[in-house]
């Protein structure tokens, strides 16, 4: 008679990622939870986006917020999607943007970190994402 064990590996992925389409963000604000409970881990943190059309503008001016647990404003600044320095894939009518957007960070505070992305709402932009790992 045999036996078959199976065991389920606990541990926590290295990275997490989401996308948010562009008619499901609130007038063009897009939010994400990112958790860094652990405080001992350096986290990265990468944001890219899909636009599609025929005329596509060559960079995308957004406006990111990152806030602490307890509510402090960390970052608040304007970042640019560059398609010539951002690119990672692109047709006739579509491009795929990523930006390195905090690498190494090690949070003072444990919890969950709001991360806000605003960007003005396009017929051409089809949403953000964003991928959290630790390290």
């Amino acid at each position: 008679m045999a036996v078959v064990f199976s065991v389920a590996s606990c541990k926590e992925p290295p990275s997490r990622e989401k996308f948010i389409l562009a008619e499901d963000s609130v007038f063009g604000r897009y939010d994400f939870d990112v958790d860094m409970t652990d405080t001992t881990r350096a986290y990265d943190l990468t944001l890219y986006t899909r636009l599609d059309g025929a005329d596509l503008p060559d960079s995308l001016p957004v406006s990111i917020s990152f806030v602490s647990p307890g509510g402090a404003v960390t970052e608040s600044e304007l970042v640019f999607f560059s398609s010539g320095a951002h690119l990672v894939d692109s047709s006739y009518f579509s491009r795929g943007l990523k930006v390195p957007y905090i690498q190494d960070f090690l949070p003072e505070e444990g919890g969950i970190w709001k991360l806000s992305v605003y960007a003005r709402p396009a017929a051409y932009l089809r949403g953000f994402g964003l991928v959290a790992a630790h390290h």
